[in-house]
């Protein structure tokens, strides 16, 4: 599970750099990318570099969202330290793999293949919604998406109707309409 901060905090990203013998040891060079939701902050992020081995940086968000450091040292003792945490309004969380498990009940579902349906639904809801505050409606939103998401992978691509036999096919509606409502006053408007 991801750290959690609050937004307007500050998030302590530390890299201890080891050589061959595991002693701390310096990169010949380093950069830092991050990402929120999958796309780049745009950011010039830079660590500093205390002590021997030691990278830091004190970094304060300036949205919501969930965030990866990716930190890449080359030449010298070169590796790649990725950290995943995520950035919630004061107030109530994002919903946790924990949160959708509770949801769903007893369920065949295994925890990575419900987390893979919740990170797809989160970045879907974050692109269809103003998700500011993580509001009672909007967390259960996400889990009716998520409860949706894993519904439609058990039905078949392609399904065939017979009319000699008067079978019939199970299909998982589109559109929810509680979801809708859910997000409804939460929906981005285009404007142009």
């Amino acid at each position: 599970m991801a750290d959690q901060y609050v937004l307007g905090g500050v998030v302590p990203l530390t890299v201890e750099v080891c050589d061959a013998d595991g002693l701390p040891a310096n990169a010949g060079a380093h950069a830092l990318a991050m990402t929120r939701d999958g796309v780049s902050t745009g950011e010039s992020l830079t660590l500093t570099n205390p002590e021997t081995g030691r990278y830091q940086l004190d970094y304060t968000p300036a949205q919501v969202g969930r965030y990866v450091a990716v930190a890449t040292f080359t030449g010298a003792n070169a590796g790649v330290a990725v950290d995943v945490f995520d950035v919630l309004a004061a107030g109530l969380s994002v919903v946790t793999l924990a949160d959708v498990q509770a949801y769903l009940g007893d369920v065949s579902w295994t925890g990575p293949e419900i987390q893979q349906a919740l990170d797809a639904e989160r970045a879907a809801q974050r692109r269809r919604c103003r998700v500011d505050d993580y509001g009672h409606d909007l967390r259960e939103a996400l889990c009716r998406r998520v409860a949706r998401n894993l519904a439609a992978r058990a039905v078949p691509v392609a399904s065939f109707t017979s009319f000699e036999g008067g079978a019939t096919s199970t299909r998982v509606p589109t559109k929810d309409p509680e979801i809708s409502r859910l997000e409804g006053p939460y929906l981005r408007m285009v404007v142009g």
